[in-house]
């Protein structure tokens, strides 16, 4: 499964800006996005009579597969006047039943998706993510 990190704060950067904020609201600290193998694909799709379809089908699992997409983020909840910190993880919804070997542009296209539901999600809980 592959991470890729978006935004990854020390622990002393994110408790000075909750410091800032006299320890009132959670804090964004982490961004990263996921490559998920996809365990239940539907692959119907391919099953035409085809030739090319068919050779695809038969390839999958070796040469490509399917995956989903999400975006998460780590968020730091202070408590006790910002003595200590409540750690949760938030995640996107996803979009499943991505072709691997896809273009990097259209896996970067969903990519930017999945971050900017997240950041949404963030938005409606007030999370600072300044």
């Amino acid at each position: 499964m592959e991470k890729k990190m978006i935004l990854d704060r020390t622990f002393e950067e994110t408790k000075q800006i909750s410091a800032k904020l006299n320890h009132s609201r959670a804090v964004l600290n982490q961004i990263y996005i996921k490559h998920i193998p996809d365990e239940d694909p539907d692959l119907s799709f391919l099953e035409t009579d085809y030739q090319e379809d068919r050779k695809r089908l038969k390839n999958y699992g070796e040469s490509w597969n399917m995956i989903g997409i999400k975006a998460y983020c780590t968020i730091y909840i202070p408590f006790g006047n910002g003595s200590y910190f409540l750690i949760q993880t938030l995640e996107s919804g996803g979009l499943w039943g991505i072709e691997s070997d896809s273009s990097k542009e259209y896996l970067e296209e969903i990519e930017k998706e999945q971050i900017e539901e997240l950041r949404e999600i963030m938005n409606k809980l007030f999370i600072l993510q300044a």
